[in-house]
């Protein structure tokens, strides 16, 4: 398998352009890309883009600890208990928190270290601090992995009670069957929700050279995202600096207020912002290097180190190229209690970022990425032989390539939509599963 790298140089070497030039590269780069993203996301998918994972899923939290309302900041955002030990920080964006007055906040971030829960909006009503309340937190909906294109199939495989494959629907069934989000039970049905996005920064981030840091005299590039609810934002736009002489710390300013401002000053939120950086000079990857506060963001932060502090090896490195966007799902029945159902994901690769990395796939891939780029780039160009040749090797590629499995993986692909559309959950639940 070739490497993003070493695509680039077949393609210079097609085309005779200069590959130190950098205007160059990153046309070729994004070429590339357009086509590799137009490979993955063609129906049906080719078996590697796809993999299996788990969902988590979660029964009512009832009361079970004291909690009470911003009692030191007066921060109506923020839920306080003493007993941090039942918070779970996964329900973020799928849990809502229901005061006891029926009012529904979506649930921001969950802080386990301090035992707060933070809220997308102030709460209006005062709560009890010192005793227990009729407030509850309700799992109606879940979050995919952020790079799901679709969800093949879903399964519970639990020994005792396990459903084995659920279904899914559209929401034209939902309305038809009447699946009540308050009736709770063994999930069996799943059943096609919204997508959620955040809204990328609007601002570059202020950069500044120092001299009390250890990073390499490079040139680097700097970017951050906003993240709360489940979601991160895509990235705002980029910022430069090229460090020299002693030059090696950046200092970072100019995010983005993130705060909320009650009228007795700014409180947080519970939203975070993400830093990125990349190595301009080595062409390496986005890498997260902070996840930060409102408050930290706005006293801004320092970057000293070429390996996040975080990280013990680069292989623990948080490289990501967020796109802001997440579908989410229903299970019917609500889950009455704690389990994990597994998802055969058809889903999106990671992008091309570094020289060193490569397409998923056999080594057709490479071969119909490069032929495909030169095919567009000398469409328009006098020398036709070459148009022509990569028209060719394109062809005989694609060819190649769809009649693996074409089979099985085009009626196993109807299949999965089939089914999703027919059975009825009513039958189902009479335990009697028919075509209707």
């Amino acid at each position: 398998m070739r490497t993003l790298g070493r695509m680039v140089q077949e393609l210079h070497d097609e085309i005779m352009f200069n590959p130190d030039l950098k205007t160059y590269t990153d046309s070729f780069v994004r070429r590339l890309q357009n086509k590799y993203n137009s490979l993955a996301e063609s129906a049906p998918p080719y078996e590697f883009f796809i993999r299996t994972t788990t969902l988590p899923l979660y029964a009512q939290i009832n009361p079970a600890a004291t909690i009470s309302l911003g009692s030191t900041t007066l921060n109506l955002r923020r839920l306080e208990t003493t007993d941090p030990t039942w918070l779970n920080a996964s329900w973020a964006g799928q849990g809502t928190w229901i005061h006891e007055d029926g009012t529904e906040y979506e649930i921001v971030q969950v802080d386990t270290a301090n035992g707060y829960i933070y809220l997308d909006a102030p709460v209006s009503v005062a709560l009890a601090g010192t005793e227990r309340t009729a407030w509850t937190i309700k799992f109606w909906k879940y979050l995919l992995p952020s790079d799901t294109i679709q969800v093949l199939g879903y399964r519970d495989d639990r020994e005792t009670d396990g459903w084995g494959k659920i279904p899914s629907v559209g929401r034209l069934t939902e309305e038809m069957e009447t699946l009540k989000r308050s009736t709770t039970g063994r999930p069996q049905w799943a059943i096609e929700d919204d997508s959620k996005q955040r809204r990328p920064p609007f601002e570059a981030p202020t950069l500044a050279a120092n001299t009390s840091g250890a990073l390499s005299l490079r040139t680097y590039e700097y970017r951050y995202t906003i993240m709360g609810a489940g979601l991160e934002s895509a990235p705002s736009p980029e910022a430069q600096i090229t460090l020299t002489g002693s030059q090696d710390q950046v200092d970072l300013s100019g995010f983005e207020e993130i705060r909320h401002n009650p009228g007795t000053g700014l409180v947080e939120t519970g939203l975070r912002i993400r830093v990125y950086r990349r190595d301009i000079t080595k062409r390496g990857r986005w890498m997260a290097i902070r996840t930060i506060t409102g408050t930290q963001a706005a006293a801004g932060i320092s970057d000293t180190t070429m390996l996040p502090t975080y990280a013990a090896t680069y292989d623990d490195v948080v490289y990501d190229n967020p796109e802001g966007t997440r579908q989410t799902v229903r299970l019917y029945y609500t889950a009455d209690e704690d389990r994990t159902i597994s998802l055969r994901l058809w889903f999106r690769p990671r992008p091309f970022q570094s020289k060193a990395d490569a397409p998923l796939g056999p080594s057709a891939v490479s071969d119909y990425l490069v032929n495909s780029v030169l095919a567009d780039i000398l469409k328009g160009d006098d020398r036709r032989a070459y148009y022509a040749r990569a028209m060719e090797a394109l062809d005989n590629l694609k060819a190649s390539m769809t009649k693996i499995d074409e089979r099985y993986r085009m009626s196993s692909w109807k299949e999965d939509q089939l089914e999703s559309r027919w059975v009825s959950p009513r039958d189902r639940n009479l335990g009697t599963p028919s075509i209707s």
